[in-house]
């Protein structure tokens, strides 16, 4: 996933604001300014708590006021490939992408309702993108 993917997922190339369709989906903001995440990824020993949860609901409220849209293209890291992670093997063996779920459907269903759990809203048009508005108008 990179910034451009997300970019003309959501940018209307002619204006350069955010789509239409997309605003019709989700609303209007205040701020202009938008997050993009592009990785996320929990420890195995914090798995399975609701640590995930906290952390990105901790995110929307740090950075509520700052920024009025967060952006991110939901993918399951066990099937990135090799280049996950960059060239850090340690992190890559500390992570243990092997224990996850391994049918790539299944493991997309559950990290979109992950998504969703967390306030974001999947866009009508682009499958797997999430958007959170966080200050509607």
């Amino acid at each position: 996933m990179n910034t451009i993917e997300i970019g003309e997922a959501i940018i209307d190339c002619d204006t350069g604001e955010i789509n239409d369709k997309i605003i019709d989906q989700i609303g209007e903001s205040f701020q202009q300014n938008i997050l993009v995440i592009h990785d996320f990824g929990i420890f195995p020993k914090f798995r399975n708590n609701g640590m995930g949860e906290r952390i990105v609901k901790g995110l929307i409220e740090h950075f509520r006021g700052k920024c009025g849209f967060i952006v991110l293209k939901s993918f399951p890291k066990q099937f990135e490939g090799d280049h996950v992670l960059g060239d850090c093997k340690e992190l890559k063996e500390k992570m243990e992408l092997h224990l996850l779920e391994n049918q790539k459907q299944k493991a997309q269903k559950k990290l979109n309702a992950f998504y969703k759990k967390c306030g974001f809203i999947e866009l009508k048009k682009n499958r797997n993108f999430f958007i959170k508005n966080m200050d509607t108008l």
